[in-house]
């Protein structure tokens, strides 16, 4: 009984477990459509790569030409990787890195009550005095009697037994990213805004700083490093990301001038960008 007692609660978190990756899910992509995103089709059911890094396995990917589209994170009882990848093909990604480690023990207890019957019985004893008196055969007669009485009655009282059952079950930490593999880019690198620190080093507001760059692409191909500072783009001082994104789009296929900052030094580079 009470191994039965435990196993909705078993079942409980199991469910929660496969639900979370859909409840959980952050995109990154900002709610952009999976059709605006530069994407290739669909061509076949997502893989998923259980990882012992997850940062790297994505950093190594999206050099690789994948975008990160967004991530699951939660603690659960239960962490079967498989799980993951009904939410993938919901979103469309090709690829799930998965990770979990331990969190830790859960512990506690169940109250468990059954219904109890208990037999009370009462036993009642007493003593009787009498006195008589007749008339027999002309003679009155006189008389006295005493004596003792005893009686059991039996009642049934019904109540409840509450019992506590301690329960305990592992947690688990669980990450999952979902990845889709790119198109040809136009130009083939992540990039942030430059931060104040950066502008008072460099000595100007405004630029992009490139955290990675994508293999065999346009950026690749013309030697652009992590770190170099894109100050402009065919003379046209950039303000930052928004305006380097609109750029690109209008000198798609195009060879542009590009003026950047490394170690120091202002350099400059023309580059193909792709269509």
């Amino acid at each position: 009984m009470k191994c039965l007692l435990f196993l909705p609660l078993i079942f409980l978190i199991s469910s929660c477990a496969s639900q979370k990756y859909s409840s959980s899910y952050i995109d990154v992509t900002e709610g952009v459509s999976f059709d605006n995103l530069n994407l290739e089709p669909i061509q076949k059911k997502p893989v998923l790569q259980l990882s012992r890094n997850p940062q790297m396995d994505i950093l190594r990917l999206q050099e690789n030409g994948y975008l990160l589209l967004g991530y699951s994170n939660f603690e659960a009882y239960e962490h079967n990787p498989k799980l993951a990848l009904g939410h993938a093909e919901k979103i469309r990604a090709s690829i799930v890195i998965y990770g979990s480690k331990d969190a830790g023990t859960v512990t506690g207890s169940i109250p468990f009550t059954t219904p109890t019957v208990s037999t009370v019985t009462s036993n009642t004893r007493g003593t009787v005095n009498g006195y008589a008196s007749g008339v027999v055969g002309g003679t009155s007669v006189y008389g006295k009697y005493s004596g003792t009485t005893k009686s059991s009655t039996t009642t049934n009282v019904y109540g409840s037994k509450t019992t506590y059952i301690p329960y305990s079950y592992q947690v688990n930490k669980v990450f999952a990213a979902y990845l889709a593999k790119m198109k040809k880019p136009v130009f083939g690198a992540n990039f942030y805004d430059t931060n104040s620190e950066t502008a008072r080093e460099i000595g100007q507001n405004g630029g992009i700083q490139l955290s990675l760059i994508v293999r065999n692409s346009p950026a690749f191909k013309a030697d652009f490093f992590v770190n170099d500072i894109i100050i402009g783009l065919n003379k046209h001082k950039l303000n930052g990301t928004e305006d380097f994104v609109n750029l690109l789009g209008q000198s798609r296929g195009q060879v542009v001038r590009v003026e950047l900052i490394r170690g120091g030094k202002v350099l400059i580079k023309n580059i193909l960008l792709g269509e």
